[in-house]
């Protein structure tokens, strides 16, 4: 499945997050939560995506926004950091 969407280091740099930043809270719509480090959102590859191969995202496929990370990524690995249907960011 192709997706697209905002690098997540595109999204942090244009809200000029302080260097003091080190994570990143991420909530669902289902109240599902996670948090990342700023050092593992850094990654260009890693997408708060908005659509699946072309089209939007529905709620029901995990949309209307959801992180995913590059294959070969070491975190993205850990299942439990996956989060679809993002609702908020917190950055601490």
């Amino acid at each position: 499945m192709t997706f697209t969407g905002v690098p997540m280091a595109d999204l942090l740099a244009r809200a000029g997050i302080t260097a003091g930043a080190t994570k990143v809270r991420m909530h669902a719509l289902d109240d599902y939560q996670v948090e990342l480090s700023v050092a593992d959102l850094a990654d260009r590859r890693v997408l708060l995506a908005t659509k699946a191969e072309g089209a939007t995202i529905p709620v029901a496929k995990g949309g209307p926004i959801r992180l995913i990370f590059p294959a070969d990524s070491t975190v993205g690995k850990n299942r439990d950091l996956w989060i679809w249907s993002v609702d908020a960011m917190t950055v601490l």
